[in-house]
């Protein structure tokens, strides 16, 4: 393989490490009071008040996976004009996800609930202000329980219809007088039992819940009425299947010089496998790539360093690429359960590194840096390293070479296998023969 005479050193960097991580927890200052705080308005004033209590690495990852899934979700089953919609209401703002007709909230959790009110209340008291509101009596709710080794994924609808939405305004100036009140006297022991107690709050050696007593629910049990909705739930997916969710640009860009084979058969080649239209493997693209971009948007949010974009282009190649503090850069997240020694990397993930010394040899930068996300490591899940390339006119040459082959219509299978990361999202795995 050419990366042999190519790569020259593999450097972990700790200070950048540390920055990453400290960037990733980074909160947006509060400006007005949420839907959201007045849900848990106990865990609202610490969060409020105490912004240098973090989350946890692996709760934010939880999180960031729920947020990268809303926003591919909602682009693909509505359109722009109706996705996160601001709401305000006597000085309560809230950020319903699709508008359209009434409020439609998703969310993304480990499993459907048999009881849908008793065991996700906050989902009904939320929907529920939502509507209130905006004056709407019935709103629906989309509920996504992610698939793993273990269990499918699964899409569930609900509607949901309110009898009271008064009750529930008067409810919401309530708890934000009485939420406004804590912050301004700095003490939350007026504040109602929130629904994290006993369940690893990020502030339950601070926030009392012990000694706080509960509060009438904004909804009560027969204010409101929930029915699955079948018919939704078809019409959702049916969106969701007919979108063409690929990592295979219609360009000629580094991926796919990277992923030479899988270009030429997107070219060449029907998409109609077995993997297009199933409903997991759609799903499982989804996560992985809003997971991707929210962690990746995160990082960039809280980060103090300087990124920009940098356009990379060789004869029909054109592609944009990632620049940190004058250094080009790579960001991948990986499914493994343990981090992979650094002599080992160039033959765990050549692609990474082929890629890195593409984009080196464009810049004409002898140095270049690799951060990778372990998804299923616990806590510690950055690794970040400077790789250092040498030999440019040698790069050029391979670059040139595949280059050459795609442009002239080489046959796929004297091209280069894609990487085994990729098979499970490859729309053409019945014919490309990586595999072989």
């Amino acid at each position: 393989m050419f990366l042999d005479t190519v790569l020259r050193s593999i450097d972990a960097n700790r200070t950048i490490k540390d920055k990453i991580v400290k960037s990733i927890s980074k909160s947006r200052p509060r400006l007005r009071i949420s839907v959201t705080d007045l849900i848990n308005p106990m865990q609202a004033y610490f969060r409020w008040s105490h912004p240098e209590i973090k989350t946890p690495l692996n709760k934010l990852q939880y999180m960031l996976l729920g947020t990268g899934f809303h926003d591919i979700f909602s682009a693909i089953v509505t359109t722009e004009e109706y996705v996160e919609q601001l709401l305000e209401y006597n000085g309560i703002v809230g950020k319903v996800d699709i508008f359209e007709d009434f409020p439609i909230e998703l969310k993304t959790t480990s499993s459907i609930p048999n009881d849908l009110y008793k065991e996700k209340l906050s989902y009904i008291e939320q929907l529920g202000m939502y509507c209130a509101m905006s004056n709407c009596d019935k709103g629906q709710l989309i509920l996504y329980a992610r698939g793993n080794k273990t269990k499918k994924a699964m899409l569930k609808v609900f509607d949901v219809t309110y009898s009271n939405l008064a009750k529930i305004k008067s409810t919401m100036s309530k708890r934000k007088d009485m939420f406004q009140n804590a912050l301004a006297s700095k003490t939350p022991d007026k504040l109602p039992r929130c629904e994290w107690y006993q369940k690893r709050c990020d502030y339950a050696k601070f926030c009392g819940c012990e000694t706080a007593n509960s509060d009438e629910p904004i909804v009560a049990s027969d204010e409101v009425e929930i029915s699955s909705n079948k018919n939704a739930v078809e019409q959702f997916t049916s969106k969701l299947l007919s979108e063409r969710i690929s990592l295979t640009d219609t360009n000629l860009t580094l991926d796919n010089i990277i992923s030479p084979r899988k270009y030429a058969l997107s070219r060449n080649h029907s998409e109609a496998t077995t993997n297009r239209n199933n409903f997991q493997t759609q799903m499982s693209v989804i996560e992985n790539l809003g997971f991707t971009k929210a962690l990746w948007d995160a990082i960039k949010f809280g980060s103090e360093e300087k990124f920009n974009y940098a356009k990379v282009s060789r004869r029909d190649l054109q592609d944009t690429i990632l620049v940190l503090s004058s250094v080009p850069i790579l960001f991948e997240t990986v499914e493994m359960n343990t981090m992979v020694a650094r002599k080992d990397l160039p033959s765990i993930f050549p692609h990474y590194f082929d890629k890195l010394a593409f984009i080196c040899a464009l810049t004409n930068s002898p140095k270049s840096r690799l951060i990778l996300y372990y998804q299923k490591i616990y806590n510690n899940k950055f690794m970040i390293y400077d790789v250092m390339f040498q030999n440019r006119n040698a790069i050029l040459q391979e670059l040139d070479q595949r280059i050459n082959n795609l442009i002239n219509n080489t046959d796929h299978t004297l091209l280069p296998k894609c990487p085994k990361s990729l098979f499970k999202y490859c729309q053409y795995s019945e014919v490309c023969e990586c595999l072989n």
